[in-house]
């Protein structure tokens, strides 16, 4: 039951920085792309613990196609939000890449226009490998797992993606597709093949909808998977295919986006679920930080990218040494989490009230001197923001 205390604690005061989101911030992102020859304005959605967090916080990306459909891709973002939320997933970057009924099919498809060197889906192919990426990864600290997600005409250019430029992400979510020239069983039978001297792990996941509306694409991906049974994949390669019963079109869209991601960050969800309900009452507390840092190492080796721990786990875990007594232990996780969020002056608040409970004045004091600089100097806050929070450490002086 303290478990379960810890776990709504936690969830009643997630931060609330608009109605529609609890955990995302909504901003735009304009571009303009070499390889595009064009304008493109992204939609960004950054976790409010980006603020946070220092360049030692590596955030996985995902990427949404089809943003430009204003409905569905909304309802995707909420189902991400709801799974960051509730610790199922970790807080990522989300990038959501439009595109209009004039680009759509010319930057799916293997079509060159005249003149042109190269087809539009291999323009695409380069201004999200040689453009997006590394700036995501260079301003945005998107430098963990990498899911491309995408549906129908996208779903095509996922899984054409995966067989061009697997070494360069780690997912890919494939909804109603279909082979096309580019993605077929010659492509995928030869993409294979170079899987067996990979080491580094990939995902693959396609599904359909079992209406007639998906009969086209459920054909193809039927005999997609019968395909990948045969093949006998190498073992770097995994991949999962699902038929959702009864949806539609649109519908599997929105069903298979919170399929793949519970799915593919599952090792993720499982270190919150075995502290929580086991290893909080089984693990010393004296080894306790040891051994949730050896939980990130062995789970980053399984997704070949580094992942971290998330603001809920600091506090959930932390939070349990407290109400136990075990300050030595409750330090060594929120200081561990301050090594990922130097600005998260929540877990400076907690920090200083386990040095009081400890009875140690001094270093009581000495943390609060050190966050009042921090915050003064912190040009994420604006000026009210910076002096209440200025005024609540200050109030926090025995003196």
């Amino acid at each position: 039951m303290k478990a379960i205390a810890i776990i709504l604690l936690v969830l009643l005061n997630a931060p609330m920085f608009s109605q529609e989101l609890a955990i995302y911030e909504k901003h735009l992102l304009p571009i303009y792309s070499e390889n595009l020859r064009d304008s493109i304005t992204l939609e960004l959605h950054l976790p409010v613990s980006f603020k946070e967090a220092s360049g030692k916080a590596p955030f996985p990306v995902i990427v949404l196609f089809d943003s430009y459909n204003e409905n569905t891709h909304a309802y995707n973002i909420h189902s991400v939000d709801m799974l960051t939320l509730h610790g199922q997933i970790p807080e990522s970057i989300i990038v959501g890449i439009p595109f209009t009924m004039r680009n759509r099919s010319y930057l799916t498809s293997t079509d060159k226009k005249e003149g042109d060197t190269l087809s539009g889906i291999e323009r695409m192919e380069r201004f999200l490998f040689e453009e997006l990426l590394p700036r995501l990864a260079r301003d945005y600290q998107g430098v963990g797992p990498r899911i491309l997600l995408g549906h129908s005409r996208t779903a095509f250019l996922t899984s054409y993606l995966m067989c061009r430029r697997y070494q360069a992400f780690e997912a890919a979510g494939s909804f109603s597709g279909f082979y096309e020239p580019g993605f077929d069983e010659a492509t995928l039978g030869a993409f294979l093949r170079e899987m067996e001297t990979e080491g580094r792990p990939f995902r693959y996941y396609f599904s359909a909808g079992t209406t007639r509306e998906e009969a086209g694409y459920l054909k193809d991906y039927s005999r997609m998977s019968a395909f990948l049974e045969d093949q006998n994949p190498p073992e770097a390669f995994s991949w999962k295919y699902s038929e959702q019963a009864n949806a539609n079109h649109m519908t599997n869209f929105n069903l298979s986006v919170p399929w793949v991601l519970v799915d593919y960050f599952g090792p993720y969800n499982r270190i919150l679920d075995e502290w929580l309900f086991q290893k909080l009452e089984s693990v010393p507390a004296d080894s306790a930080l040891a051994l949730l840092q050896k939980d990130f190492e062995t789970v980053s080796k399984s997704f070949g990218k580094v992942v971290a721990p998330s603001p809920l786990h600091i506090f959930s875990i932390g939070s349990h040494y407290i109400n136990n007594g075990s300050y030595d232990a409750a330090l060594d996780i929120f200081q561990y989490g301050k090594t990922y969020y130097p600005f998260s002056y929540d877990m400076d608040y907690n920090i200083i009230e386990i040095y009081n409970s400890k009875g140690d004045s001094r270093k009581a004091e000495e943390w609060i001197e050190k966050t009042i600089l921090q915050a003064r100097s912190d040009a994420a806050l604006s000026q009210p923001d910076k002096d209440a929070l200025i005024a609540d450490f200050e109030g926090m002086k025995k003196g």
